[in-house]
């Protein structure tokens, strides 16, 4: 982005603790953290990209954002207002201007309620307009997202639709209420490469034209690379880097970023292409809560200070920061 605006979104010191069940014997429960003190700015208008494998805990951020679930501890705001603790009415109406459109489009839409049903609930739930004037706000969003002619779409259901009409039922659905703020949470894992690429190019349009910030949740690079201005890798809960989307990509200073990178499938190639070669075959053992959160599977880090010593986020070069003492260091993995 040319222009650094204000933040729109703020997380702050965010920690996310599941406590899961004891042993069918008695045995006490264990505590999972999902995030552990995160912090995160948003600004107005970009496409910010969240990237992590499964069980990274940058699902749970989604979730805390639109309140679906609460945090143990710290604060987020948008716009500068303090939406964590939100209820009744002050709740329903930051959900108009906060929309998450959800992973499985297969389980997020009620396969009972038509397309029509499903775009204009929301509509009917924060009483805007009536009768007529939702069916022209239902079919305005239908086409935005490639539903056209709407008249050919309006009365079918889930049953009837592919995989890539149910997710853009799913966009239809989130934008029609014109938010100010979407998250899209691996909107495109169920679906094949082709029709990711049209997900993706209606995310760009909804950013051009109706000026909505969207937080991108991915496990892939590639699509954040694609779509993002700026992404933040997280880790088990910790945030490894954050920076320019192309930065990151073309110059990773975190090992797991670039161990996600290494991941990446290389066409063209039968066997595997290690550019970087930062992750262990093995997960080291013993190690302590005050570590690294990556050092039990990182090749090159150094068993006495990351081993004993969790690094900060700290900038390594304008608008880039990274969690790891060798980039604090300026040495080159």
């Amino acid at each position: 982005m040319d222009n650094q605006p204000n933040p729109i979104l703020q997380i702050e010191d965010i920690r996310k603790v599941y406590k899961t069940k004891g042993s069918v014997l008695g045995g006490p429960g264990t505590d999972v953290v999902a995030l552990d003190r995160i912090s995160l700015e948003i600004y107005k208008g970009e496409i910010f990209g969240l990237v992590g494998e499964s069980g990274s805990g940058k699902t749970t951020v989604g979730r805390l954002i639109v309140s679906l679930e609460k945090a143990n501890q710290g604060e987020i705001f948008l716009d500068d207002v303090e939406i964590t603790g939100l209820k009744g009415r002050a709740l329903k109406g930051f959900r108009r201007r906060v929309q998450m459109i959800f992973q499985d489009p297969y389980q997020s839409l009620n396969p009972q309620r038509s397309v029509y049903d499903t775009i204009s609930e929301p509509l009917a739930v924060h009483a805007i307009g009536n009768p007529e004037t939702r069916q022209e706000l239902v079919e305005e969003a239908m086409k935005s997202v490639g539903l056209s002619p709407p008249g050919d779409f309006l009365h079918r259901y889930p049953h009837r639709l592919s995989g890539g009409q149910r997710q853009r039922v799913a966009i239809a659905r989130a934008m029609v209420l014109r938010p100010q703020f979407v998250i899209a949470d691996e909107p495109t894992s169920m679906l094949d490469a082709s029709i990711s690429a049209q997900i993706f190019n209606i995310l760009l349009e909804m950013r051009e034209n109706l000026s909505v910030t969207i937080l991108f949740i991915t496990h892939s690079l590639a699509a954040a690379r694609y779509l993002c201005d700026r992404i933040a890798v997280i880790y088990r809960g910790n945030l490894m880097e954050i920076g320019p989307g192309e930065e990151i990509i073309r110059s990773p200073r975190h090992p797991y970023t670039q161990a996600l990178i290494d991941a990446i499938p290389k066409f063209g190639h039968s066997g595997e292409i290690k550019r970087y070669g930062t992750l262990l075959g093995t997960e080291r053992e013993g190690t302590n809560g005050l570590c690294c959160a990556f050092f039990p599977r990182c090749k090159v880090a150094s068993e006495t200070r990351c081993g004993e010593e969790r690094p900060r986020l700290n900038e390594c070069s304008p608008l880039h920061s990274v969690a790891c003492h060798y980039a604090e260091e300026g040495f080159e993995l």
